[in-house]
């Protein structure tokens, strides 16, 4: 038999060989070493366990019935005080606990400053406080109830309590009594005790919310709190944001009040960020978030990069100086969903890190930063592709007036109850390992716990998912632990989305921070992280069961034990909150009663783990590990590499409690992965590439003091993660985005404009009076033989102007140039006649011309047309259509006119040869822009338009200020026309086509 344990031992690096050798493992330690077991049964499930001392020795039991018990020996036996505390409030001190009225114990806090103060709130009048551990106890001065306390973060006897008055008992015949007392208000009250409760004073009425500030050092009895505003009758406490809350701080205890935010209903202050959801539309229910850095001084609007409705809010992490913010849109179509936002250093501007975040009603996010490891993050979000979507923390949310405290004593870990159901929802998992710089789904693992393959293809949207906390009643959520480096443990399944059918459910780990996954065990279990995670503790999460299994190689292999003849179904595992020691508690219920095991692996002999100072070697039981996202060949993670000790798989030994991890850093050249989106910008998942979410960007007042309307201006799309200490590398290119439309025009366009409107005016001044008297007198039989050299080109936005300077450069030199502007009833034009606004320079031999844009195509042969059409239609792209031909081509209006103006021309008929090259009409002809009789310029109605020889050319009803008006009203891409040149010469900008943004990805902040 050791022979074997000894093959197996050594031929335990492979999977293959732990499996095979599993049996036999599993026989020598029942044979060899067993698990220290002892059961205790209570009178009802327990509902909160807290540790407490300085080495963690006490455990204090709270039940559903509330009982409350304490262990001195870390969960192994039990004592229940619910008698003696009883005693020592007003009953009799021969009183049996039957015999008290139905005293019980409401909740259990431990003093996170110094744990042996504990507190223990009585469901009636009286309750209690211990300083050492639980030993004693002693009866607090207030004779109210207790809703809530909180411990001052620095100094352990100072303490904020709250209490509702007696007149929120009163029943409803109280309240229609005449001429009730004031007395009788039910009001919610906040107090200060500096002494645990032996005194205490009041600071203010008609309290919602309170909280130490915990950031101020140099005044550390500022008390921040939201309050009523009016102070009279009962206070409401019906849920939902109100006007007539504030946010309000005090240095004194309430002598002297300070209000920064009147209609700030709800407040968290954390790492010295002061964040505040001041109510916005009370019909709507909308919030806005403010937030302060310099203790509620002053406060900043945090800007958003999308104009959504904001519901609620929740902070979800807000190390390394930077803020991660869930934020509750409120739309129907995600329900149950929010975004998350990154934001800069001071906590102002977010930038979207990921969208569609699943969310429960009372603010709890599918969102959990790995304990272990810095910047890594893993979340559930419902999948854009796959439900057809155009789109722990501190809460706040819609709220009542019950849940309005910050609870500091939180258990140490969620209770997770079995309940069977099954909901189909398209949910992914996701992970980011650069703090939400860039978001991936997880890799599935190539084979299950039994060996067999698992035909999984990335290629076809199959990845590994796991449950998170909305979940939490059915199944375990993802889980991780400080002391546990790059282990990470879940429920899930492999597939194209999240599956709430038990049957599809296992259980899942990964050792290397999220990288690379493995399942450890069919079917869902609840799991415990021990021995700075060398030691891993499961059991069934869905089933009675007496069974608990368990490793020592992170689960390479597995060993189980039975806890006794009787199952149980458990709710959960817990062990002490350092997660170093080998004694885990495993409680569930059995009926109507609540068990619980204590389970010590100290009696399985285990030799201790040797080699911590030389890892790597042969002889030691480590090795060194780096975390890293598999894309980066240096293993670097927020620009540094970060280089662990941490157990061999193949070592089954122990760490013990006095093990300390040796880590080394090394600071690592910039690359993409140290960079998030900039404000306005967002990444798809499994994208480093930053684009604009729109182009309407809240930019800095310098930028746009220096762009111009018809320019592009460059901006940074990229900032460094905050807490990010790489150097060099990868530095971001600039991005080219068009300046906005209300941005000022530059002064280059300015002067062509100034320039173009002189020559303008100058020339109709001289042909109204006279100057060019053959300019107002000649006819297009002056013209039949002009060749166009410049008409608005057609591929090329700039022509217009390029028209105006040939003008100018052809007057000045004596060309015969002439420049036609069509007139609205011009004397002389047949009835229904457009004249065009194009320019007609320079001519050159007969009947033949170029294009500007197209010098090297063949020349246009005319030949001989009799008359010429020119039909414009209200159409666009390929179906914008042209018709030039003879007068068969016609329609009876056309014709008629034609005929009565049309003559000599026929003879050598090139009339406007221009309209013959189809490049003109195909991409750049817009309709919208040409003159017509009755609108003039920009007209949106059809047009149709006759080009005649013989009409004369007259300026007698031209008005040069209409001109003007009508100059800057024609649309950039119009032709022909005389305009400055669009921005960017027409062409948009590569990327950063808002039409191009991809609503899949990730928007942003």
């Amino acid at each position: 038999m050791r022979f074997l344990a000894a093959l197996c031992r050594a031929l335990a690096v492979a999977n293959l060989a732990a499996i095979l050798c599993l049996g036999t493992k599993l026989r020598l330690a029942n044979a060899e070493k067993k698990v220290s077991v002892s059961e205790v049964v209570f009178e009802s499930p327990i509902e909160t366990l807290e540790w407490a001392g300085a080495d963690h020795n006490v455990v204090i039991a709270k039940t559903q019935k509330g009982h409350v018990y304490r262990s001195t020996n870390r969960g192994k036996n039990w004592r229940d005080i619910t008698d003696l505390l009883a005693k020592m409030g007003s009953y009799s001190s021969t009183s049996s606990y039957s015999q008290l009225n139905g005293f019980s114990i409401k909740s259990i806090t431990v003093n996170p400053v110094d744990k042996n103060i504990i507190l223990i709130v009585g469901s009636k009048h009286s309750h209690f406080i211990s300083s050492n551990a639980g030993e004693t106890f002693r009866r607090i001065s207030h004779s109210g109830t207790i809703h809530t306390w909180i411990f001052h973060p620095n100094r352990p006897k100072l303490a904020l309590f709250s209490s509702w008055t007696e007149g929120c008992n009163k029943s409803f015949l109280h309240t229609l009594k005449k001429g009730s007392s004031s007395g009788n208000r039910c009001v919610h009250q906040l107090f200060v005790t500096k002494d645990l409760g032996a005194t205490y004073q009041k600071i203010v009425d008609y309290v919602v919310q309170f909280h130490w500030d915990g950031n101020n050092k140099a005044n550390q009895n500022r008390v921040f709190f939201t309050h009523h505003r009016k102070k009279q009758g009962d206070q409401p406490r019906f849920g939902g944001w109100m006007k007539t809350i504030d946010f309000s701080f005090t240095d004194d205890f309430g002598n002297r009040v300070e209000t920064p935010i009147r209609g700030g209903n709800k407040f968290l202050a954390s790492n010295g960020y002061i964040f505040v959801a001041k109510i916005l539309d009370y019909d709507r229910q909308t919030v806005s978030l403010l937030v302060s850095t310099n203790d509620a001084n002053s406060f900043t609007q945090v800007q958003l990069p999308h104009t959504l409705t904001e519901k609620s809010y929740t902070i979800l992490d807000t190390s390394e100086q930077t803020v991660m913010l869930h934020v509750n849109h409120g739309e129907d179509s995600l329900k149950g969903t929010g975004n998350i936002y990154i934001s800069n250093n001071l906590g102002t501007r977010f930038a979207l890190s990921l969208m569609n975040n699943v969310r429960t009603p009372t603010g709890e996010c599918e969102f959990d930063r790995i304990m272990s490891l810095e910047g890594v993050y893993i979340a559930n979000i419902k999948d854009d592709e796959l439900d057809d979507l155009e789109h722990i923390a501190t809460n706040l949310h819609d709220f009542t007036e019950s849940e309005t405290e910050d609870e500091d004593a939180e258990a140490v870990k969620i209770d997770h109850k079995t309940k069977i159901g099954k909901v189909d929802q398209p949910i992914r998992t996701v992970i980011t390992f650069d703090k939400g710089g860039e978001w991936n789904y997880l890799r599935a693992p190539t084979v299950d716990s039994r060996g067999n393959r698992i035909n999984c293809d990335e290629n076809d949207g199959c990845y590994l998912h796991l449950h998170g906390v909305s979940n939490y009643q059915n199944l375990a959520p993802f889980y991780s632990v400080e002391n546990a480096v790059g282990i990470i443990l879940g429920t899930g399944n492999v597939g194209n989305y999240l599956s709430f059918d038990h049957d599809d459910i296992n259980t899942y780990m990964s050792r290397d921070g999220g990288l690379t996954w493995q399942e450890v065990h069919k079917g869902a279990f609840i799991y415990e992280l021990g021995d700075f995670g060398g030691l891993i503790v499961m059991a069934n999460d869905l089933k009675h069961t007496n069974q608990v299994i368990f490793s020592w190689n992170e689960g390479l292999s597995w060993y189980d034990f039975e806890l006794g003849s009787k199952t149980l179904q458990v709710d959960n595992i817990l062990i002490e909150p350092n997660s170093s020691s080998m004694e885990f508690l495993l409680y569930g219920s059995r009926g109507k009663s609540g068990v619980l095991y204590h389970l010590d692996f100290n009696t399985l002999g285990q030799v201790q783990c040797v080699g911590a100072t030389t890892p790597d070697r042969p002889e030691s039981d480590y090795e060194t590990w780096s975390p890293h996202d598999g894309k980066n060949s240096e293993k670097c993670m927020l620009g540094r590499q970060l280089v662990y000790t941490r157990k061999k798989q193949t070592a089954e030994c122990y760490n013990g409690q006095d093990f300390r991890r040796p880590v080394e850093k090394k600071s690592c050249a910039c690359t993409e992965e140290d960079f998030t989106c900039e404000f306005g910008f967002s990444r798809q998942i499994g994208s480093f590439e930053c684009r604009p979410e729109s182009l309407d960007i809240v930019f800095e007042d310098v930028k746009i003091a220096k762009c111009t309307s018809s320019g592009i201006f460059y901006v940074t799309a990229y900032r460094k993660l905050p807490g990010d200490s790489c150097s060099g590398g990868w530095q971001p290119p600039p991005v080219a985005i068009p300046c906005p439309s209300h941005a000022p025009t530059s002064s280059h366009a300015r002067i062509v404009l100034i320039i173009a409107l002189f020559i303008v005016i100058f020339m109709l001044k001289q042909g109204m009076f006279g100057d060019w008297t053959k300019f107002g007198e000649l006819s297009y039989d002056a013209y039949r033989n002009v060749q166009y050299k410049v008409l608005g080109v057609a591929k090329r936005r700039s022509s217009s102007l390029q028209g105006i300077l040939s003008a100018i450069s052809a007057y000045v030199n004596g060309d015969s140039t002439r420049v036609i502007f069509g007139s609205s009833n011009t004397p002389g034009s047949p009835p229904g006649r457009r004249k065009n606004n194009y320019s007609t320079l320079n001519n050159f031999n007969s009947g033949n011309m170029f294009m500007e844009d197209d010098e090297d195509d063949d020349e246009h042969n005319l030949g001989n047309i009799t008359k010429m059409s020119v039909s414009f239609n209200h159409v666009h792209g390929n179906d914008y259509h042209n018709r030039i031909g003879s007068g068969s081509n016609l329609s009876q209006r056309q014709r008629s006119t034609s005929n009565n103006y049309l003559s000599a021309a026929q003879e050598n008929a090139a009339v406007d040869p221009i309209f013959d090259d189809l490049d003109v009409f195909e991409e750049d002809l817009d309709s919208h822009a040409i003159f017509n009789q009755n609108n003039g310029l920009g007209s949106l109605n059809p047009t149709q338009g006759i080009i005649s020889s013989d009409a004369p050319i007259s300026f007698d009803n031209f008005n040069p200020t209409e001109l003007d008006v009508n100059l800057s009203s024609i649309p950039s891409t119009s032709f022909p026309k005389i305009t400055p040149p669009p921005a960017n010469n027409g062409r948009p900008i590569a990327g950063n086509n808002p039409g191009q943004d991809d609503s899949n990805g990730i928007e942003l902040l």
